[in-house]
């Protein structure tokens, strides 16, 4: 009668051991999967910003009557061996370039065109920025949940690594206020 206790005891044990296990993995899978997701969304954005930009530098360059590019080598951008943080870091200068030219020539800041295309432009930094907060609270807690114990051992496993956050300024701010 003790002997048969014992082992069900082991079994209730295992059988909840099991349970844990497939839990956290299932808990893994799901939150890598939102990380995933939303890197796939900030490519989209990105790719959509490319062309938006491509079309914006031409319309630019057509009302100023110019022949200087002043968005240079904006097509690299579109290459699979950049990563998507440094096309989006090189964005943002584009972004600054456009903002300083609308600001030099009234020309510009006049034409209904590029108005269009900047205000598109601008829902799409938005877009780019929430979907940047959102990936980053993603990846914060699947970080997080990585590094516990048994996540760290059974990620190992899964092969999910902890994936370095988008640069901005929330998340600057919030790193800065986790180090005071």
């Amino acid at each position: 009668m003790i002997k048969l206790t014992i082992i069900l005891i082991i079994v209730i044990l295992v059988l909840l051991a099991t349970l844990l296990i497939l839990t956290l993995i299932g808990k893994l899978k799901y939150m890598n999967k939102k990380v995933v997701y939303a890197e796939g969304l900030i490519e989209d954005n990105i790719a959509k910003k490319i062309k938006l930009l491509i079309k914006l530098n031409a319309a630019i360059k057509k009302t100023l009557r110019a022949k200087k590019d002043y968005l240079c080598n904006l097509e690299d951008l579109e290459s699979d061996s950049i990563s998507n943080q440094e096309k989006d870091i090189k964005l943002s200068e584009y972004n600054q370039t456009i903002t300083n030219l609308l600001v030099d020539y009234t020309k510009l800041s006049n034409s209904k065109d590029i108005k269009k295309q900047v205000s598109s432009l601008n829902e799409l930094n938005e877009k780019n920025d929430a979907t940047k907060t959102y990936f980053n609270e993603c990846t914060l807690k699947l970080s997080n949940d990585i590094k516990k114990f048994p996540n760290n051992i059974l990620s190992k496993f899964m092969k999910i690594k902890i994936i370095p956050l988008y640069e901005t300024n929330e998340t600057i701010k919030k790193i800065n206020d986790d180090n005071l």
